[in-house]
């Protein structure tokens, strides 16, 4: 991948990242107010949430994983950037998230969770109906 493409990723993960937490600020400040009653938001879940993912780069490589056992988590109304050289693993953390892996890498341990629900364990069909309703990603690339 050259030195532009990769800096149109990198900057991409970064709108991908503020655009799930402004949704899901939006969604959560709707569900704040339930018939003119103010709901309690003591203690608001994440709407995203990583612990200790890791993702194994095929044998014969330079290193053994692309990402390694990265922690974080997007509270609702929270922007998170991440921020990091060319290659150090934050396409690979967006695209792990939306089910998105190329077929020769995989998860090999940690936890990704969505609302709640765990996303690393989630079936295709499952992953679908969330992408565009729950989450979203921009491509730098489409075509």
């Amino acid at each position: 991948m050259d030195g532009h493409l990769a800096r149109r990723i990198d900057f991409l993960v970064g709108v991908v990242v503020q655009y799930l937490g402004r949704w899901f600020a939006r969604r959560a400040r709707s569900q704040v107010c339930e018939k003119g009653r103010v709901m309690s938001t003591a203690s608001p879940q994440p709407v995203l949430s990583i612990r200790d993912l890791s993702v194994a780069l095929p044998s014969g490589g330079d290193r053994v994983h692309a990402v390694h056992q990265v922690s974080l988590s997007i509270l609702p109304g929270q922007t998170l950037c991440v921020v990091g050289e060319s290659g150090s693993g934050k396409s690979v953390m967006a695209t792990t998230v939306m089910g998105l892996l190329a077929k020769e890498l995989r998860p090999s341990g940690g936890e990704v969770v969505l609302q709640g629900e765990s996303l690393l364990g989630a079936s295709a069909v499952r992953l679908r109906a969330l992408r565009g309703r729950s989450m979203g990603m921009v491509f730098q690339e489409p075509m």
